[in-house]
């Protein structure tokens, strides 16, 4: 009882130097494949799991190990209760824990395809790149609400604009948020600027701004742009006065 309260005291305070004891149990006659128990190994009767500060612990086996323990019949039920109330406390925060790491490298990803196909096709005025940022399957939609479906429609659709109004373009990115709805589907928002762009009639473009809503997917690990939409923000000229 007293290393339960002694563990959870410590995930609390949250102290680097400390070592948390996030769940003793009666780990004795508990199945434990992944070998998460690490303290008090030489017990009969309880074994225990020790994190350290920083440390992430595999979310999915904590669990598993936890709903075997709290099984009825499966231990005293005094201990089941004192382990339910401590794994109720800290599975959470071990779960979040192991899915913000998860998410770094996948953000990670995510910012890799924006600025080395995206932007890097874009400015190379490369439609081939460009378009290697979208799954197979994507939806492009442009600020004038113009279309495309398919990376090879994408592609094509931008070797026409990097012949025209974009021949001379250059554009920077500002990623502003990274939400993930699911572990496999992120929803980016980049604001963005250009200059060096034309007009339909060819005439210089004042430099422009509008914010990429990107739903990025992941298969197998590779991420790319499944739905895109854009948004223009440039500020406009206020209307000639009339006179009126």
């Amino acid at each position: 009882m007293r290393r339960v309260f002694q563990g959870f005291s410590a995930l609390l305070a949250a102290q680097p130097t400390k070592r948390l004891s996030s769940l003793p149990l009666p780990g004795a006659s508990l199945k434990d494949p992944n070998r998460l128990f690490n303290s008090s190994l030489e017990g009969n009767m309880r074994r225990a799991i020790d994190i350290s500060e920083g440390e992430i612990a595999d979310a999915a086996s904590f669990k598993a190990l936890v709903r075997q323990a709290i099984t009825p019949g499966q231990i005293p039920m005094r201990t089941t209760l004192h382990s339910v109330l401590l794994a109720a406390l800290i599975t959470p925060t071990i779960v979040a824990a192991a899915d913000s790491t998860n998410h770094a490298a996948d953000e990670a990803a995510i910012k890799a395809v924006i600025a080395e196909h995206f932007m890097a096709g874009w400015n190379g005025h490369d439609a081939h790149l460009f378009a290697s940022a979208f799954a197979s399957d994507a939806d492009f939609t442009n600020v004038r609400g113009m279309n495309a479906s398919g990376r090879e429609n994408i592609e094509q659709f931008h070797v026409q604009a990097f012949q025209k109004m974009f021949m001379q373009s250059h554009q920077t990115g500002e990623l502003k948020q990274i939400r993930f709805l699911k572990p496999d589907v992120a929803v980016v928002d980049v604001r963005w600027e250009m200059t060096g762009a034309l007009t339909p009639d060819g005439a210089a473009s004042p430099p422009r701004s509008g914010l990429l809503d990107l739903v990025f997917t992941a298969t197998g690990g590779n991420w790319l742009i499944t739905v895109m939409h854009n948004i223009e923000l440039t500020p406009t000229a206020p209307a000639s006065s009339t006179g009126k």
